[in-house]
């Protein structure tokens, strides 16, 4: 009984270190932006902030903007 229990506890405690040492999931905000009057998606994942344009975007963006 004692080796079920000592395996038991082996399995746990890897289990829970490989679990802990994984990287997590960050959330990831994104929103809609104007860039030199293109509408662009813009993500932000782990402080990172991404930029991609769009073509079916939610907002019209005005084409006076220099770049």
């Amino acid at each position: 009984m004692r080796k079920l229990f000592a395996a038991a506890g082996i399995v746990f405690i890897t289990t829970f270190a490989i679990g802990a040492t994984l990287p997590s999931a960050d959330a990831v905000s994104c929103r809609y932006r104007c860039i030199c009057g293109v509408p662009n998606k813009c993500c932000t994942t782990n402080g990172v902030e991404t930029c991609k344009p769009v073509s079916n975007s939610p907002i019209q963006c005005p084409q006076s903007f220099p770049c």
